[in-house]
């Protein structure tokens, strides 16, 4: 627990608040408690707030970089954070309404990601993303991500603004 801890203090910290920054929206809750689980059979959800850990092992088949496991968890923090958007968000709501319902659950939140590590640099970090969300990770993720690079991270960024604008 201490490690996930410090690699999340390390980079986890830094994500949120420079999304929290961009976007001008606070973080609906002042704290969130997550479930660790090295279930084989289990993946990583924001509710409730779980993380399969088993890949950031040592003793994992081929472990995940550490900072892969800060950017999983503000992942599915991230999750949380965007549902304001839903309501009116048009790139969900018309331009990709016709696409699967993970795909849109993933725009905003691979939006954020992409934001992120741009805004602090993190150049190699974002070519690793790039390569996981096009190769290894599952239709609906991948697309979501090849929508965010068609679009642009910026326009779903506008679009969180515009939440934020309207919760006010």
């Amino acid at each position: 627990m201490p490690e996930f801890q410090t690699r999340w203090d390390k980079e986890g910290t830094r994500y949120l608040a420079a999304a929290m920054r961009e976007v001008g929206m606070r973080y609906p809750y002042t704290e969130a408690q997550v479930t660790l689980t090295v279930c084989p059979t289990v993946n990583s959800m924001s509710a409730p707030l779980l993380i399969n850990v088993r890949p950031y092992l040592s003793t994992a088949n081929t472990p995940m970089p550490d900072w892969q496991l800060a950017r999983v968890v503000f992942h599915e923090l991230m999750h949380t954070y965007i549902l304001p958007v839903r309501r009116v968000s048009e790139l969900r709501s018309k331009k990709y309404a016709a696409e699967p319902q993970v795909t849109l659950v993933h725009l905003h939140v691979a939006a954020l990601e992409k934001f992120v590590l741009t805004k602090l640099g993190e150049k190699d970090k974002l070519r690793e993303l790039d390569e996981h969300y096009r190769t290894r990770s599952p239709a609906g993720y991948r697309r979501a991500w090849e929508i965010v690079n068609t679009e642009g991270h910026e326009a779903f960024i506008k679009e969180l603004k515009l939440a934020r604008r309207q919760m006010q």
